[in-house]
């Protein structure tokens, strides 16, 4: 049987009033049966200093917005924040790991920040299944 495709809403937010949203495409075998229109899955997380720390290291993103709290604190946004490809992490594993889990992979995806996430800060990342394509 050939892959399907889903299409999966993703909000995150940082902050009630704070909405980041992307709508991916998925694959994964024979996962339509499983899913429904609705489904839905969220991850409740907070990205600590050694989190960023740690995905500069590996990313070789060491900008000083996200590590210097001293050179943060003289921007626009008062202190470091988290970095975006970071945030995102969390909705790939949420995908992978919960909804529609195991075998999924993602093709691609549109971002767009709307507002930024401080280090330190709770975050929720929910998917939630819009349309199924048989």
């Amino acid at each position: 049987m050939s892959p399907q495709a889903f299409l999966l809403s993703k909000f995150f937010s940082a902050a009630p009033s704070l909405r980041y949203t992307q709508q991916p495409l998925l694959y994964g075998l024979q996962l339509c049966r499983f899913l429904s229109i609705g489904d839905s899955a969220s991850l409740r997380r907070q990205f600590t200093a050694a989190d960023v720390k740690g995905f500069a290291d590996v990313s070789g993103d060491t900008n000083a917005l996200h590590l210097d709290d001293d050179y943060a604190k003289t921007t626009r946004f008062g202190g470091c924040i988290v970095h975006g490809m970071l945030m995102n992490g969390a909705i790939s594993a949420l995908i992978a790991n919960t909804l529609p889990g195991k075998g999924t992979i993602y093709l691609g995806q549109e971002i767009k920040f709307k507002a930024p996430l401080y280090v330190g800060d709770h975050c929720t990342v929910r998917v939630e299944v819009l349309e199924i394509r048989r």
